[in-house]
């Protein structure tokens, strides 16, 4: 998968598109709550607006909660920042995929 991307909009225009960039990945989720995530044993901080995608079925993708991936058997995870990996990125985007 291409990664995502991020727009701002500026008096309802599009004034800035660019690319999101992995900051990391994983086989697992180790813990998830509201503001956080870790896997590979670090904590990342996420956007109040965290945009969570399914990817299971590249079919049918759906948005989902912080809820919907707690204590969920996820085969892998992706995280998304428009920095770079770095102390201060925040998490834009996380797409997962699920164990059937």
């Amino acid at each position: 998968m291409d990664n995502p991307v991020y727009f701002t909009l500026s008096d309802s225009k599009i004034s800035k598109i660019g690319n999101l960039s992995t900051i990391a990945s994983a086989n697992s989720i180790s813990a998830v709550e509201s503001g956080r995530i870790m896997i590979n044993g670090k904590i990342y901080k996420m956007s109040d607006d965290v945009l969570i995608v399914d990817m299971t079925d590249s079919y049918t993708l759906k948005t989902l909660s912080v809820s919907d991936i707690v204590n969920k058997n996820v085969s892998y995870v992706a995280l998304y920042s428009e920095k770079t990996a770095s102390d201060d990125c925040v998490i834009r985007v996380v797409t997962v995929r699920f164990n059937d």
